[in-house]
């Protein structure tokens, strides 16, 4: 099972404090083919600071850091056909590293009916990897309304 919660508190006219926050366990308690066992905890997390009316009357600035769902404990039980029989292996699940994400975004009106978004993040451990090297990720969106 799964919970999480989410949160958006203004503590200040035009700022928000944001943060959401989930844990997760997951157990597999009968064999699948040669799965015999799995028992996975995981979760993720997000807060943010966001300041509307920033530079102008439809804009908005985020600054935010977060962790993408993540395996905290957990072991894999696989079963192995060899010469001698059946091995039972199990294996740690955990990832060697913790991804956090450092975001920082942009959102404002271009016109009556264009909204533009900009979004930078700088990802330190990607994929929950510490022999990944940190990322630099950035998107920007136009939408209009016809």
């Amino acid at each position: 099972g799964f919970m999480g919660m989410q949160g958006l508190h203004e503590f200040a006219p035009d700022w928000y404090a944001l943060a959401s926050g989930y844990v997760g366990r997951t157990r597999l308690t009968r064999t699948i083919g040669r799965l015999q066992g799995l028992d996975v905890v995981t979760s993720s997390f997000d807060v943010g600071l966001v300041r509307r009316h920033a530079w102008a009357e439809d804009d908005a600035v985020l600054l935010r850091v977060g962790q993408p769902m993540r395996v905290e404990d957990g072991k894999l039980d696989i079963s192995l056909r060899h010469r001698n029989g059946v091995l039972l292996q199990r294996f740690d699940v955990v990832p060697s590293g913790r991804t956090l994400e450092l975001g920082f975004g942009y959102d404002a009106m271009l016109s009556e009916r264009v909204r533009m978004r900009a979004m930078v993040d700088y990802i330190l451990n990607p994929q929950h990897s510490v022999r990944r090297p940190d990322e630099l990720f950035a998107i920007m969106s136009i939408r209009g309304a016809f």
